[in-house]
């Protein structure tokens, strides 16, 4: 037995997957902020949790940043070769 789900099926499932959970992490956010900001040490507990935001997500922008540049030099390589080639065909000719 096999069962087809189509493009319309996927989306639905992917709604319901993203949206579902969202109602649980606000009330957990919300909790969250409330202890934090309560008392002096959660304050300085929640500067520790927005740095540590900050850290993680600077790691995303450092692994695509150095595929470009990676992807980048590649392409200007392959150019600077192309127009040397090019340079010793006019003058053999």
């Amino acid at each position: 037995m096999q069962v087809k789900i189509g493009a319309a099926g996927l989306l639905l499932l992917a709604l319901v997957m993203v949206v579902g959970p969202l109602q649980i992490a606000e009330a957990q956010c919300a909790l969250c902020r409330t202890a934090l900001e309560s008392s002096p040490e959660g304050q300085a507990m929640a500067a520790g949790f927005n740095q540590a935001i900050l850290f993680l997500l600077a790691a995303p922008f450092l692994v695509v940043g150095s595929g470009i540049l990676v992807f980048w030099r590649a392409a200007r390589r392959g150019r600077s070769q192309a127009t040397l080639s090019e340079r010793q065909v006019a003058r053999t000719t």
